[in-house]
């Protein structure tokens, strides 16, 4: 039986080729920036003793927070106005150079009130850098100001910013 010397060098040639495409695989990517809602509160009443630093029921606020190390920029939107039956609230986000839209959304509107809630915001893969941040709520009335502000994660991980609401279901 005559041994053809080729036969070896072909498949050693093919797993090698395998073996660096894989490995090119299993590099990690730079992904997108991408978030989601990862709580939000009951329909709030105002009803208990709410604590002085928090937020009263005549403004909208936005906390946030960022984690460097993880890239990971937390949002607090407190006091956002949703149907009193809202489903699931989610979001819709964009990020776009150093714009941050944030769209929020519910999936039902079974009841004839609207209400405020808490939500909490997660962003992944947010680099240390500035940025503008626009929330685009479904219920705001259209004389009141946006919520849109500025952060700049370089010098400050945690801030908080405000606007007045006057309008229902807010005041």
């Amino acid at each position: 039986m005559k041994y053809d010397v080729r036969i070896p060098i072909i498949l050693l040639m093919i797993c090698l080729t395998a073996c660096s495409e894989e490995e090119q695989s299993i590099k990690p990517v730079a992904s997108a920036p991408y978030g989601e809602v990862i709580y939000f509160s009951d329909c709030k009443t105002f009803s208990e003793n709410v604590d002085a630093a928090f937020t009263d029921r005549n403004e909208s606020a936005v906390e946030y927070s960022y984690d460097a190390k993880r890239r990971i920029l937390t949002l607090k939107h407190i006091n956002a106005a949703f149907n009193c039956c809202p489903g699931t609230i989610s979001t819709v986000i964009h990020v776009e150079d150093a714009l941050i839209q944030i769209r929020e959304q519910e999936s039902e509107a079974l009841c004839n009130c609207n209400c405020l809630f808490d939500v909490e915001i997660e962003i992944r893969s947010i680099e240390q850098a500035k940025y503008r941040i626009l929330f685009i709520e479904p219920y705001v009335h259209p004389n009141d100001i946006p919520i849109s502000f500025s952060i700049d994660l370089s010098t400050s991980m945690a801030g908080r910013f405000s606007v007045p609401r006057l309008n229902y279901p807010w005041g």
